[in-house]
């Protein structure tokens, strides 16, 4: 799971920089892994605000991007949080926050 969030969003989900064990194997169920990074956005490219349905392209609002737990706007320069999470046994994503993130908080 990839996700970027407002500034909002991440701090009520309580997320620090990091890389980190988020719950313990449990039983049959594997281990959860995050990796969060906090940054300031930077501007959103084309490809980055086109959505595709069954291939069709479909432009998105340009100049922002969209909060993925709230909708909210997320202006260039705004602080906001990339949050990554994956099963035990999984390879993590690639790391891709620095495609829409840059500095620290």
């Amino acid at each position: 799971m990839r996700q970027l969030l407002c500034e909002e969003c991440g701090e009520k989900q309580k997320l620090k920089d990091g890389q980190r064990m988020a719950l313990a194997r449990t039983g049959i169920c594997p281990a959860e892994f995050e990796r969060v990074v906090w940054g300031r956005a930077l501007p959103p490219t084309t490809e980055q605000r086109t959505m595709y349905v069954n291939g069709t392209p479909y432009p998105m609002t340009m100049g922002e991007y969209t909060c993925d737990l709230c909708s909210a706007a997320i202006l260039p320069g705004a602080r906001c949080c990339a949050w990554t999470m994956w099963l035990e046994g999984e390879e993590p994503d690639v790391r891709w926050e620095h495609e829409f993130l840059t500095g620290p908080r």
